[in-house]
């Protein structure tokens, strides 16, 4: 009856369905699953097509920077998609965080879940409070709820402030700007256990990466890292 009063719509036309997007927008989205990438950080080779093997590193995974067992990302940060998360992260449409779960469950980037835990990329309590949400958080409870996993949102805590890490100006800044930046509250649900680590945008993997190296520290036995978009640096 509600439907009929409140109908589904696109969450960026406004167009009806009952799907995240309509038809029309679904067809403009850059999915990276279309495109080789490397086996561990999911950075895309440029392939237009998927190689056989599909086992193949880029050079920063050959040199063994990762702390995470491998890294994956739904979309291309780009096009509508971009301007959806801008909205979700930046003016407060906690509404988007819905559509934008659907999307990341839809087009879940691994064959099996076999994960314990999922963790979101924590914000630092005072940008936490201007905020008033963290949008790794949204995603990753609604990833949590549909695979009926444990969700963790407070153990793995950002304790020191840091610059944006657009401000960065390139590779070795980003990586010392989240240097020590976070900390496992506990080990107790960490350790022994495979932990899927949710963020909403990957650039060059720095945050995700020490995030990964404290989870390694606390114990855990797998980290799988997964965002919904994938920035080019």
């Amino acid at each position: 009856m509600l439907e009929i009063f409140f109908p589904k719509t696109c969450s960026f036309c406004t167009s009806l369905t009952d799907k995240p997007l309509c038809m029309n927008c679904t067809e403009d989205l850059y999915l990276m699953d279309k495109v080789d990438c490397c086996a561990k950080c999911g950075e895309p080779f440029g392939h237009i097509e998927k190689s056989a093997e599909g086992n193949e590193l880029c050079l920063r995974c050959i040199k063994d920077e990762f702390y995470f067992d491998f890294a994956r990302s739904v979309f291309f940060h780009k096009g509508f998609i971009k301007e959806l998360v801008h909205k979700l992260k930046y003016r407060k449409k906690i509404i988007l965080a819905q559509a934008l779960s659907e999307l990341l469950i839809l087009n879940f980037p691994f064959s099996a879940f076999d994960f314990d835990t999922v963790i979101p990329v924590p914000l630092h309590k005072s940008k936490l409070r201007k905020r008033e949400y963290n949008q790794s958080s949204l995603l990753a409870k609604k990833v949590a709820g549909y695979f009926n996993c444990n969700f963790d949102p407070f153990n793995l805590v950002k304790i020191n402030k840091s610059k944006p890490q657009f401000e960065m100006g390139n590779l070795l800044q980003r990586i010392k700007n989240v240097r020590n930046l976070f900390e496992a509250r506990s080990n107790k649900n960490i350790e022994g256990k495979n932990i899927l680590l949710i963020d909403d945008v990957y650039t060059t993997g720095s945050t995700i990466n020490e995030c990964s190296k404290v989870l390694l520290k606390a114990g855990a036995a797998k980290i799988g890292a997964l965002t919904l978009t994938r920035a080019t640096f």
